[in-house]
């Protein structure tokens, strides 16, 4: 994308529940690259057996960020939403950017890496993009390797790094956003998505899946509890964490992940790494 050309709007909406601190972070790193942050705050797809509690402490501190350009729109329930379909229908009504970013609470862009993404899906004319991600598990220094295709190969490996999930779409007016495999679909279900594309930009973006022993056990029982997914034990935690985090892999979300130490070539920047750790001290996910 030239100088010349008029910059786009874009929109960031973002699904939070126990992630304030690290959303927060998210938000006051890409303040000046966004026009607008929706989030919706509350727990999701949980039933009727499960009492999930309002999330107060990241609506807090979502409140507690400067805001001079009003850019940030934040809804809270007090009771779980039914879905994350519905928390995205809530976070992305009425929207009117030309182009919209699933910003999740614990995936750091770099900044340089989001403008080359807004300038390729532009000027490739593209509907989604999807960007290649390494995932830490832990801590700002161990990655999980899943079995997924390694980056420019397409070989299966099971010591990758990478995921590559769609985050950026363009907007597309009359639409619905869908949540899960991210696209803009039409009242006749028409999904607006052929002209796809997964960019492979270095650095990639840095996706702190599991930070700290806390943040763990309450992601491991709000699955749990909300018979989503089950999670490692504690035991593994404990194993991996104590042990020098040797590679071994382990059985998390019903597939096999390997923890390894982090190559210098693909660890994540110090300003990121220095912001990830800046918020877990803010009350949320500290452990």
């Amino acid at each position: 994308m030239s100088d010349t050309q008029t910059r786009p709007h874009i929109a960031a909406y973002s699904l939070c529940y126990m992630e304030g601190a690290l959303l927060a972070a998210n938000i006051r790193r890409m303040y000046d690259l966004i026009d607008e942050f929706r989030v919706v705050i509350g727990p999701a797809n949980v039933g009727a057996h499960y009492h999930a509690f309002p999330d107060h402490e990241s609506a807090e501190i979502i409140r507690r960020i400067p805001d001079p350009q009003h850019k940030i729109r934040l809804v809270v329930s007090e009771t779980a939403w039914l879905s994350k379909e519905i928390m995205t229908q809530v976070a992305t009504h009425d929207l009117k950017a030309d182009i919209l970013l699933q910003l999740d609470a614990d995936e750091f862009w770099p900044l340089d890496t989001f403008k080359r993404a807004v300038a390729h899906l532009i000027e490739n004319d593209l509907d989604r993009l999807g960007m290649w991600h390494a995932m830490f598990f832990g801590d700002c220094d161990h990655l999980t390797a899943r079995p997924c295709d390694v980056p420019g190969t397409g070989a299966l490996s099971s010591a990758a790094l990478w995921f590559y999930p769609i985050r950026l779409m363009k907007v597309h007016p009359g639409c619905t956003v869908r949540h899960v495999r991210p696209a803009f679909v039409s009242t006749d279900g028409r999904v607006w998505g052929d002209r796809i594309n997964t960019l492979l930009i270095t650095p990639p973006v840095w996706h702190f899946a599991w930070i700290g022993q806390t943040r763990v056990l309450r992601k491991r029982e709000y699955y749990a509890k909300a018979r989503h997914m089950p999670m490692f034990s504690v035991e593994q935690w404990n194993t991996a964490r104590d042990r020098g985090w040797p590679r071994q892999t382990l059985t998390i979300n019903n597939g096999p992940v390997t923890i390894i130490r982090c190559p210098e070539a693909v660890k994540a920047p110090a300003d990121v790494r220095t912001t990830v750790l800046e918020a877990l001290g803010e009350g949320v996910v500290t452990g």
